[in-house]
């Protein structure tokens, strides 16, 4: 039996999850970092105690996976959006390549403490680059990055194999007011949009104009949001973000983290205000994702989760941005990342 030396778990450490041996680094983040496509060296960088035989051994685990059939599920949760998968039914057959606009906006001052000091094209990007390889159902092959004015303010272009570009314009600086993510898409004659995975629009599809979306409620929050969602859509969202937007601003919090105690202190200040999870409140997949890998090991069948493999993929695509923008030219990809 193969003997991982590196990989251990204990219950006093990270809650039991595997971590890098001598650490307190997680498995699952440097899964991440190389399903964002990111190289080894990139990794090192961004966490010293890891080594690359760490890295390699962590890769080597998907190899033993796939070897006896067993599955690894990686939280790129947006491929099981509802919204999300009814836009890859509506492109799945098209003869010609399809082209992907991603628009990924947030206010920087509500960004959690977790993601200090990290690279916002590894850690937050990484999630649209695995939609993008997804949809495109094609190897990436080269990136063209941009960064001019403020720092994490950019423009990504990805081309694929099968000749699908994609298009990311990814920026800190927009308003907790404003829906966070909106992906369009331009096939055989038809166009169909998504707006915070509320409300999908479509044009040239037949039957379809537009569909909404049921959100997701939490302990702790007011009820019947999700409902409303669906059955009035991105109207009421908008009004809703609108609504967080000034109740965040107006209680001077919005820089506050860990995000539990931000709301916590928010409703002991605004008892008699609705208040929703805004980010979270819409659809993205996180509770489809677990419940399919959870039947698939059930089941002993196939799961369709990212794999370990399409983490190294995203994150090749992610290092190759970073380094389009240090170079101020376009970067081929380098497919040796998750090669298995």
């Amino acid at each position: 039996m193969r003997e991982f030396r590196r990989i251990v778990r204990n219950p006093e450490i990270c809650g039991g999850q595997p971590t890098i041996r001598g650490t307190r680094v997680l498995v699952l983040d440097i899964l991440d970092w190389i399903q964002e496509g990111s190289p080894f060296e990139t990794i090192i960088e961004n966490f010293p105690s890891v080594t690359i035989e760490d890295i390699k051994e962590i890769i080597e685990i998907e190899r033993l996976a796939r070897k006896v059939g067993k599955n690894i599920a990686i939280g790129f949760n947006r491929r099981f959006a509802p919204s999300y998968r009814d836009l890859y039914e509506i492109f799945k057959d098209d003869k010609g390549p399809i082209m992907m606009t991603y628009r990924m906006c947030d206010d920087v001052r509500d960004r959690s403490a977790l993601y200090e000091d990290q690279h916002r094209l590894i850690e937050e990007a990484c999630h649209v680059f695995d939609v993008f390889n997804w949809l495109a159902r094609s190897e990436p092959c080269s990136v063209y990055a941009t960064e001019y004015g403020r720092k994490d303010d950019n423009c990504i272009i990805v081309e694929y194999d099968n000749g699908v570009t994609a298009n990311l314009f990814i920026s800190s600086s927009g308003a907790f007011h404003w829906p966070k993510e909106r992906i369009e898409i331009v096939g055989d004659n038809k166009v169909a949009a998504v707006e915070d995975f509320v409300e999908l629009q479509t044009g040239g599809v037949p039957g379809m104009t537009k569909k909404t979306y049921a959100g997701r409620e939490y302990d702790g929050f007011i009820k019947g949001y999700g409902q409303a969602y669906e059955e009035v859509g991105l109207e009421f969202y908008r009004y809703m973000r609108r609504s967080m937007g000034d109740l965040m601003h107006n209680s001077g919090l919005i820089e506050t983290n860990p995000d539990e105690e931000k709301w916590t202190l928010i409703g002991k200040k605004y008892p008699d205000r609705i208040r929703i999870p805004v980010n979270y409140s819409c659809d993205k997949g996180w509770y489809n994702a677990l419940e399919h890998f959870g039947k698939a090991a059930r089941d002993n069948t196939k799961s369709l989760n990212a794999s370990a493999i399409d983490a190294a993929r995203v994150l090749a695509v992610g290092l190759a941005a970073i380094e389009s923008i240090d170079k101020e030219m376009p970067v081929k990809i380098d497919r040796d990342l998750w090669a298995v």
